[in-house]
Parts: C-alpha cells; structure tokens; sequence
C-alpha cells in the first residue's frame, strides 16, 4: 500500500486565540497553532493505528528565532515513545523538517520546550505520511487494557475522592 499523508484531529494542551491546535493541519502556511508560556504539547489523533514513515515538522520562522521540542508517539495515548528531540538552536528551515519515523501509531505528541525569542511557541504546519496498519490484533498490543478509577478509593488506601471536570482539552470521561 503506498504511504499517504494521514488526516486525524488536533489537541493542543492550550491555545491562543485564533491559533487553535487544528490550524497545524489546515495546509495554510498563513495559519498556525501558537500557545504560551512555552513547555506546551500539541497532539494528532490519526483516528486508526498507522505504520508511519514520516512526520514534517514546520514552525513559524521570525527571523532568528529558533525551538527545541520532543516528538513522541502512542497507541493508546497513555504510553508514550520519544521518537526525536530537537535540542540544537538551528533556525527553522522553509518548508519544515522531515523526520523518519517507521513506526506504528495512532497519536504523535510535539512537546515544545523552548523559544529563543520570548514565551509564545507555534506549529505552522505537522504532517504524518504511512499507511494503515494492517493485519492487527489488539488482543496482542500492549494496550492499556484496564483503568482504575481513583474516585473508588477511598482515603485509608491514599486517595481522597473527589469530583472534577478538568480533562485534555478535547476529550470527555466515559
């Protein structure tokens, strides 16, 4: 099967107004996701598990403002693998960079830690090109299979009970 960009849906642990994590995935370099301070994650959901191949990262270039990041990757969005850390102070270069993944996922993280000039970081663009997995048994996945949840413990065994609505922007409790 011949590999192909993969669409999917867009989080971003925050945003600023009018840079929402989708604008990473719209195609428009005019459009970008930004947030800050720095030490944010934004995340594709690809919707189905894929043999990636490669990830295109674009951020936004003033100049000589450079960024650090980690990009990760997950099957179950609970356990994750660091796949490359930009940890140089190379200025961005047109049209992104192309990193080889060869890997099988469903979610990829891009953890921004650093902007050399002030607070604020920005994708302009994330792109995943693969495939659908084929030929996979769940059953065989080291997914996380069961979730306990702390609401019932009760304060003998260390948990103290307790109601919240706070989740990762985008997702809900089942």
């Amino acid at each position: 099967m011949e590999a192909k960009r993969i669409s999917g849906l867009a989080y971003a642990q925050s945003s600023l107004l009018g840079h929402e994590a989708n604008k990473a995935l719209d195609g428009n370099t005019e459009t970008y996701w930004e947030a800050e301070p720095y030490y944010q994650w934004w995340m594709l959901d690809c919707e189905g598990l894929y043999d990636i191949e490669t990830i295109i990262v674009e951020t936004k270039s003033d100049g000589d403002k450079f960024y650090r990041y980690a990009i990760e990757y997950s099957t179950d969005r609970i356990n994750w693998q660091e796949l490359y850390e930009k940890t140089d102070n190379e200025l961005p270069i047109s049209g992104g960079e192309t990193y080889e993944a060869h890997v099988r996922a469903r979610y990829i993280r891009i953890t921004m830690t650093y902007c050399s000039k002030g607070e604020a970081v920005s994708l302009v663009r994330v792109e995943a090109v693969g495939c659908p997995a084929e030929n996979v048994d769940l059953g065989s996945q080291e997914l996380t299979k069961a979730r306990v949840r702390a609401v019932e413990c009760d304060e003998v065994c260390g948990f103290e009970q307790q109601e919240t609505d706070e989740m990762e922007p985008g997702w809900t409790d089942q």
